[in-house]
């Protein structure tokens, strides 16, 4: 049924991916309204992890996706775009963290705004294993561990 709407599987792997990449930046922009540095950048983050059957299902949709962009310059050039973008605003949060006292480790921003990055895009792949997902609560615990690390004591 689908098919009568897409020109071919790219084109709707594609529709797909901006689908869930537009719902999860307005999830995003709610989760942070009135937020700024590290609690900012925890909810950011959270909305990107795979822990509810939203994000799980956006999750299914993006991996497909990923694999796609190896392949295909054009999907390639969408996506490097859309992590432009993450990147950006999780630095500006990490320098208002930095700004707020909250982050005191010597890392590098750009260090940091990879390494949460990688964090949040991994466990997308981690928390959707059939055999052994890693749990919800894991991946909060993973996350929590990652920004406690901001502000060694």
């Amino acid at each position: 049924a689908l098919a009568y709407y897409f020109a071919n599987k790219e084109a709707l792997v594609e529709a797909a991916y901006v689908h869930v990449f537009d719902r999860t930046n307005e999830r995003i922009r709610t989760a942070v309204a009135g937020k700024r540095g590290v609690p900012a950048l925890r909810a950011f983050l959270v909305e990107v992890l795979p822990t509810t059957e939203l994000t799980r299902l956006e999750a299914r949709i993006v991996l497909p996706f990923w694999s796609r962009t190896v392949t295909d310059e054009r999907l390639a050039r969408l996506n490097d775009a859309a992590m432009r973008r993450w990147r950006h605003e999780l630095g500006a949060l990490i320098a208002e963290g930095r700004e707020d006292g909250d982050v005191t480790v010597d890392t590098a921003d750009d260090v940091l705004v990879e390494q949460f990055l990688a964090t949040a895009l991994g466990l997308q792949v981690l928390g959707l294993l059939p055999e052994a997902p890693t749990s919800p609560d894991v991946q909060q615990a993973m996350l929590d561990a990652a920004l406690a690390g901001l502000s060694p004591r």
